[in-house]
């Protein structure tokens, strides 16, 4: 896909860079500095075609520790760090990865604020950071419950029934399921 910006207000625009392949490709084919001059041109080319000027403060959002290799590209002047996954294990496996490890205690050490979205990641990053809020995720109760249309197959199975939506990975408690 191309790049996208949308403008959510009159102070507000979300950029989503376009990339050929993944990060951990980019690192593994020695391209990391390509990629970091490849992130920053697009971001530069969509702060100008919005008009940005730097009259306020320019906040840079991350959400993953290998974005780390983001910070300073940008000239921001915030650096929010939403952590909402355990990204020093690997998600299927359950194996630590000691590269995402220091790319999160980088991450840490260089962000201004941190989010986390339960309360496990909210103490544990507690331990290494200063300024972290715990935020909850939330539902849109409205969106997904409300004048929903169930499909056939669904609609076969007796009542009450139970969803999940989300990842399959090594903690979750399949037998549970």
């Amino acid at each position: 896909r191309s790049p996208l910006i949308q403008k959510v207000s009159s102070n507000l625009s979300v950029f989503w860079p376009t990339s050929w392949f993944h990060w951990h490709l980019w690192r593994a084919l020695g391209l990391s500095k390509m990629y970091r001059t490849r992130i920053a041109n697009m971001v530069g080319a969509a702060l100008r075609s919005i008009g940005f000027s730097h009259k306020g403060k320019r906040v840079l959002w991350v959400f993953r520790p290998e974005q780390v290799e983001w910070l300073g590209l940008f000239d921001e002047d915030v650096v929010l760090y939403e952590c909402y996954d355990e990204y020093r294990y690997d998600a299927s496996s359950g194996v630590l990865l000691p590269d995402m490890v220091e790319q999160e205690n980088r991450l840490l050490r260089q962000s201004s604020i941190v989010y986390t979205t339960s309360e496990e990641l909210y103490l544990s990053r507690k331990e290494r950071h200063g300024n972290v809020h715990f935020i909850p995720n939330g539902v849109d109760f409205d969106l997904f419950f409300t004048n929903s249309v169930v499909a056939p197959e669904i609609e076969r199975i007796p009542k009450p029934r139970i969803g999940y939506m989300g990842s399959i990975t090594h903690w979750l408690d399949l037998d549970l399921i």
